[in-house]
């Protein structure tokens, strides 16, 4: 999902002492337990992506800066924008960061569950609607 959410880190996480603005500009679903275990209620994995480079307004360079995992400030900020996205305020507070060493190079790492699942799922399907309404509009 495409999104522009803007989060500061504060340089007080374990790994990082950089204070700095993170643009992440998409949101995906990368480990999903319903590709497993179907039957049992979701767990999975919300990827936070960020440019990577950090030269630019908004990026991010975990060689240069460390890593985000355990920034509080960013998690909050980050929390607000995916309510502003639309997500239902129970499925933001399912939002946690995953284990040390989970980041990736462009991504933060957070653990989500069925409560985000439901208010994720809900607003995929209204923004499908909503480009398909677009679609149309543009072909009349």
């Amino acid at each position: 999902m495409k999104c522009n959410i803007e989060a500061r880190t504060n340089g007080k996480g374990h790994w990082s002492d950089e204070e700095r603005l993170v643009i992440i500009h998409k949101l995906e679903i990368g480990y999903s337990s319903l590709n497993y275990y179907p039957e049992e209620p979701f767990h999975g994995e919300l990827r936070a992506y960020f440019e990577p480079h950090g030269f630019t307004r908004g990026s991010w360079n975990v060689a240069g800066y460390g890593l985000i995992y355990t920034d509080r400030q960013w998690m909050q900020e980050f929390k607000i924008g995916l309510k502003e996205l639309g997500l239902s305020i129970r499925a933001v507070q399912n939002v946690n960061y995953s284990e040390q060493g989970m980041q990736g190079q462009d991504f933060v790492s957070m653990d989500v569950g069925p409560a985000f699942w439901k208010s994720w799922s809900r607003l995929l399907k209204k923004q499908a609607k909503e480009e398909e309404a677009t679609t149309f509009m543009d072909n009349v």
